[in-house]
């Protein structure tokens, strides 16, 4: 009778270690996909912040500022191919507002995460900046 009393116990250890172990990896997976997300968000800002400031340059909406901003996601885990870049308004005077809008998808890595996001989170940023150009 003690050999099958401490196979019960053996048997209710695994149990607890497959349910703790289970909260355990998606809690650390959770945390790696967060951190993750907040670098693609932290990239879509500096792609909107470079391209306000190419855009404050040139006076408006410019083909260098998009393609400074795409540049930029192309850096990281954000498929620029799928990336919307709105600049406004197209030429504006000197001390001017200027507004650039980023916004892309992030697709989680972990299919866990993937699952509980509905597969895809949309990031997006807007900068305001006031044009430089004196015409």
């Amino acid at each position: 009778m003690r050999g099958r009393r401490s196979d019960l116990s053996a048997g209710g250890a695994a149990a607890e270690f497959v349910i703790v172990a289970a909260m355990l990896f998606t809690t650390f997976f959770a945390i790696v996909e967060f951190g993750l997300m907040m670098n693609a968000k932290i990239l879509v800002t500096t792609a909107a912040r470079e391209a306000a400031r190419k855009a404050a340059v040139d006076g408006g909406a410019s083909s260098a500022a998009v393609t400074r901003a795409l540049e930029c996601l192309r850096m990281g885990i954000v498929a620029a191919s799928d990336a919307e870049v709105e600049i406004r308004p197209r030429e504006a005077a000197y001390g001017s507002t200027i507004t650039v809008r980023v916004t892309c998808g992030y697709e989680p890595l972990t299919p866990v995460i993937r699952a509980i996001s509905g597969g895809r989170v949309t990031l997006a940023t807007e900068v305001v900046t006031r044009s430089e150009k004196v015409r």
